[in-house]
């Protein structure tokens, strides 16, 4: 005799007949057996108490990167890249990379004349993490209780101005966004947001002060030694680097 269970639930994708308090009901399903669940807590506080969600930032608040030296980045290059996020999981033991955010403040210079902050992401399963000019970034698992190792890792322009080297797209390499963060000049003080997944429309003030400005990205996920890299770069901009303190978060499971 076989001691397998099933649990069956019914197919339903229109919302079915409510019952009342201490009745039974019937499982609902999707129609490709899936089943429907509603979650108490429509926020990432789960994500963290299990230990799965991670943070990496500029490790000073107060002092920002430069990414450039002497100008800021005009033109994309691919392999010039602002940040690289790095699945340093095994495939014997894999986990998958969750990007959630992007968060730039810029602070100390912007560039004198660019009109305008551009951004471009690929993923790719060969290695990009920086050959030179990079700085890896320790990230932080948000639960202090927790004892899980932090696969991911992530590398940031070198601390004291310049933009990380990173190796070519391999063949395999897929641009997945494009977009912008600012359409004028940046200011100080200006925030930037890149949230990846978003299911809400973008937002922001167009603004000629500092203002605070949010763009959607695709979805990524990353899997075990899969790079994602993002390209900044500001059309016209000549003197001084596009300076900014940074945060970013993802989940690993």
């Amino acid at each position: 005799m076989s001691d397998q269970i099933l649990n069956n639930a019914r197919a339903s994708r229109m919302l079915p007949q409510a019952v009342v308090d201490a009745a039974e009901a019937t499982m609902r399903g999707t129609s490709y057996g899936e089943q429907y669940v509603a979650s108490i807590l429509n926020t990432k506080h789960g994500l963290t108490d299990e230990g799965s969600y991670v943070v990496a930032t500029n490790p000073t608040p107060g002092t920002a990167v430069a990414y450039g030296n002497g100008g800021t980045v005009a033109a994309f290059a691919d392999t010039t890249a602002a940040f690289v996020w790095r699945n340093n999981s095994s495939p014997v033991n894999p986990v998958s990379m969750y990007l959630d955010y992007l968060r730039l403040i810029i602070g100390g210079t912007v560039p004198a004349s660019a009109t305008s902050t551009h951004f471009a992401i690929k993923i790719d399963n060969a290695n990009r993490a920086p050959t030179s000019l990079g700085t890896q970034i320790t990230p932080q698992n948000l639960n202090l209780r927790s004892s899980r190792i932090v696969s991911g890792q992530l590398w940031c322009p070198l601390t004291g101005g310049n933009a990380p080297v990173v190796p070519a797209a391999s063949a395999n390499a897929r641009l997945v966004a494009r977009g912008t963060l600012r359409s004028v000049i940046s200011v100080v003080q200006d925030e930037y947001e890149l949230r990846f997944g978003a299911v809400d429309g973008p937002g922001g003030m167009a603004a000629a002060g500092a203002g605070r400005f949010i763009t959607s990205a695709p979805p990524i996920v990353l899997g075990p030694q899969e790079c994602a890299v993002i390209c900044l770069w500001q059309p016209s901009g000549a003197t001084n680097p596009l300076s900014f303190e940074f945060e970013t978060g993802w989940w690993e499971r």
